[in-house]
């Protein structure tokens, strides 16, 4: 993994989505972190998004806050790559299965355990999926309208950071990432 690659896949992602409309000055501080590889990591595992949080806004998200942000990230990043691997997996066992069914015909013993197989994985992606819309709808969706309530009500800045910090804390127990889960 080379840092310029992923970089470049960075800069793709925001141009063709709709982060391309946000100002220059918030994609500017878009960035990625490598980590360390491991024997036997991948891609996915030295990988995190980053964002650059300059002051006076690094007061309310501060370094604990930004930890906490990442711990969430590399919770989707995970079922991301759950889902890629399930599906990815299905287009293999597809080519495979063709192959099989024109040589053996549908009722091998061999087609048949396929099949199984190919219904433990939907049903593994299902689950994968139920999570995933779990933690943005339930979770993350409706912590943000907790925080956007509690923000219109602050009235110092010591409001707004605990607002945060509690918008934080309540994404991390739902998500059960949190200490005492």
């Amino acid at each position: 993994v080379y840092r310029h690659n992923i970089v470049g896949v960075l800069d793709a992602a925001l141009r063709g989505t709709n982060a391309q409309y946000l100002p220059q000055h918030v994609l500017d501080r878009c960035g990625i972190k490598l980590y360390e590889p491991s024997p036997g990591d991948s891609g996915w595992d030295v990988f995190s998004l980053d964002y650059h949080v300059s002051s006076p806004l690094s007061a309310v998200v501060h370094a604990t806050a930004s930890s906490k942000y990442r711990k969430v990230f590399h919770l989707l990043w995970r079922l991301k790559r759950i889902e890629w691997g399930l599906n990815n997996t299905w287009r293999r066992a597809t080519s495979v299965n063709h192959s099989l069914r024109a040589r053996d015909g549908r009722d091998s013993s061999i087609v048949k355990a396929l099949r199984k197989v190919a219904l433990a994985r939907q049903e593994m992606l299902h689950v994968t999926s139920n999570i995933q819309n779990y933690l943005m709808f339930e979770v993350l969706e409706g912590s943000w309208n907790s925080l956007r309530s509690d923000l219109a009500s602050s009235e110092s800045l010591d409001d707004v950071i605990s607002a945060h910090d509690a918008y934080l804390g309540n994404i991390l127990r739902l998500a059960m990432l949190g200490d005492d889960a």
